[in-house]
């Protein structure tokens, strides 16, 4: 082993200065994402249900990148769940969720989760994606931000991927 190396992995070798720090965001642009994890989460602050989506490049110069998106399970936020669901053609997905006598909707949470996650890990969708800046007064680190989501029939790529090879 080569001075100044570090061993991951018996067959893997890294030079400690090639180390990133952080991560590091992608350019702003249009991407094809495949799901690679669905979890369910609760926020910090206010303990509201969320998605926390972990997306991979699928192909191009960021091949293998990550970027991560929290999908809020909430009734103020499904137009972003629907717009998400549409755009992997899961349109018609029957999800746990009713509207109660006032009309505002009622969100079976658990059953979101499973429902949601069990059909979307390994689909592939086609996103913008935009660089949010660093914010020191919060504390923030840049950022990935999904901005917008679009359906199979803009490219005509199929969201339905038989192997993962972006996942390797």
């Amino acid at each position: 082993m080569e001075k100044n190396s570090i061993n991951i992995r018996k067959d893997v070798e890294v030079k400690a200065n090639e180390i990133v720090e952080q991560a590091q965001t992608i350019p702003a642009d249009t991407y094809k994402l495949g799901v690679k994890g669905c979890e369910p989460a609760y926020s910090k602050e206010k303990a509201l249900p969320m998605l926390k989506m972990d997306y991979v490049v699928t192909e191009g110069e960021y091949k293998g990148r990550h970027v991560f998106e929290n999908i809020m399970l909430i009734p103020a936020s499904l137009w972003v769940l629907k717009k998400f669901l549409v755009a992997l053609g899961e349109g018609e997905l029957e999800l746990p969720i009713t509207t109660g006598a006032d009309g505002a909707y009622v969100i079976d949470e658990k059953g979101c989760f499973e429902v949601i996650c069990s059909t979307v890990i390994g689909q592939e969708v086609l996103v913008d994606v935009s660089v949010e800046p660093e914010n020191k007064e919060k504390g923030w680190k840049a950022k990935n931000r999904v901005t917008e989501y679009y359906p199979e029939t803009r490219t005509g790529f199929s969201t339905k991927v038989g192997s993962t090879s972006w996942d390797e």
